[in-house]
């Protein structure tokens, strides 16, 4: 039998996610901070932006003793000063989502990120309106590898901001979250 590309990609990102899953195994040695809050948006290749950027905002004006980290991949980009931005690498994103009560995010997590029981996520999708189909909704441009990357990602989270009823109705199928 021939192994076509997309398997051999799989078994690649399978890999790479049991490395990850290793370092995360790792930091579990490591307490959960009560008081911090990891935020994260567009897989680090945004700012302080979209969802997360509000629930941030409110969090700070609520308490603001919060320690609060976002995961980025350019730590040049302007955050609050009650923000502080951290180089999104494999090592610093397993050491912080390890070490935070709490994650916020617009996006999957990578396949072979862990969360503990103690930890809370809260998945804030930027987008699931009717013209821009996710998951199950995507039919046949939904990838195998795409729906693991989803599944484990949504078996996750804890909580699922919706902005309506058809979210709400829509967001099992459309998103594979229980």
């Amino acid at each position: 039998r021939t192994v076509s590309s997309e398997e051999k990609y799989i078994r690649r990102r399978q890999r790479q996610a049991k490395c990850l899953s290793l370092l995360f195994v790792i930091m579990r040695i490591l307490h959960i901070k009560r008081d911090k809050v990891v935020f994260a948006a567009f897989e680090g290749d945004g700012g302080f932006c979209c969802n997360p950027r509000y629930i941030a905002e409110e969090l700070h004006k609520r308490n603001n003793r919060i320690k609060m980290v976002w995961l980025t991949h350019d730590i040049n980009r302007v955050f609050p000063p009650y923000i502080k931005p951290i180089k999104d690498t494999k090592i610093s994103t397993a050491y912080h989502l390890s070490t935070a009560k709490v994650w916020v995010d617009n996006y999957r997590k990578p396949l072979g990120t862990l969360k503990r029981r103690e930890q809370l996520y809260i998945q804030t999708w930027h987008a699931k309106l009717g013209f821009k189909p996710t998951c199950l909704d995507r039919g046949a441009s939904f990838t195998k590898i795409a729906y693991l990357v989803s599944k484990h990602d949504s078996d996750m989270v804890d909580y699922w901001l919706s902005n309506g009823r058809w979210y709400d109705r829509t967001l099992k199928r459309g998103s594979l979250y229980k």
